[in-house]
């Protein structure tokens, strides 16, 4: 089916006011892209490269709903425990991102790889030690283009001029877009990475697994502030979620 021109040029320039704050917005940009050929196209080529059953089996992980009382019950250091914690600090629902916009749904569900992406996104963040600034932002999006291939996160890459006049901290924005670039290679491929079964690894032991180094995706951040963020992240005690704290 064609592109859906009419919203995407209304939500797009909309979107361009402020690229990185309406992420209603953003969903309605996808569900108005995600039937166009070569959107599909590109999702077609990126499921072409997975084994069979290991795609099937991400498809089926991708459609289990995120229990998030289960995952804030599990122990202090596991990756589960983390995802909880930073979808707590933030105020997210683990379905945010089907409940911003109710329309997109059908085209989640019709494309698990397009699904699988709004689902792990947070993931990625929490794996990566990648916080929610716009230069992070950014530099997630050029990691996940350079990743795996990620074709809606390509419209960050074209406006990334754009991106760079409207915000301020362009030096920071470059370097974590460098940072991304760099360490894109390195990291193993995480939209096809199976979080799900890995709710109860340590998150330290994960990070080495996909081969995340220290200081996460930015180091050149951390290092930049003085800091060396610890190669194992300090357990989080029990009862010191961010909601128990509001």
């Amino acid at each position: 089916m064609p592109l859906k021109v009419r919203p995407f040029v209304r939500n797009a320039r909309r979107l361009l006011v402020n690229p990185f704050a309406d992420l209603e917005l953003v969903q309605e940009l996808v569900e108005a892209v995600a039937d166009w050929f070569p959107v599909r196209a590109a999702y077609a080529r990126l499921v072409a490269r997975i084994d069979k059953e290991e795609a099937a089996h991400l498809a089926k992980l991708t459609r289990e709903p995120i229990d998030l009382p289960a995952l804030r019950a599990l122990p202090p250091a596991s990756f589960g425990r983390h995802f909880a914690t930073y979808l707590d600090r933030h105020g997210l629902d683990p379905d945010y991102y089907l409940n911003l916009y109710p329309p997109v749904r059908p085209a989640f569900h019709a494309n698990w790889l397009l699904w699988r992406f709004g689902k792990c996104h947070d993931m990625h963040h929490t794996l990566l030690d990648v916080g929610v600034s716009v230069p992070e932002e950014f530099g997630l999006q050029v990691f996940n283009v350079m990743n795996f291939g990620e074709p809606l996160c390509l419209s960050s890459i074209a406006i990334s001029p754009y991106i760079l006049l409207r915000y301020p901290d362009q030096g920071r924005t470059l370097s974590c877009a460098r940072d991304a670039i760099r360490l894109s290679r390195r990291i193993r491929n995480l939209l096809t990475f199976p979080f799900e079964d890995h709710y109860q690894t340590d998150l330290a032991e994960l990070r080495r697994i996909c081969h995340v180094p220290e200081g996460g995706l930015f180091p050149s951040q951390s290092r930049a502030a003085g800091v060396v963020r610890a190669r194992r992240p300090a357990p989080i005690p029990p009862g010191d979620l961010a909601h128990d704290a509001q």
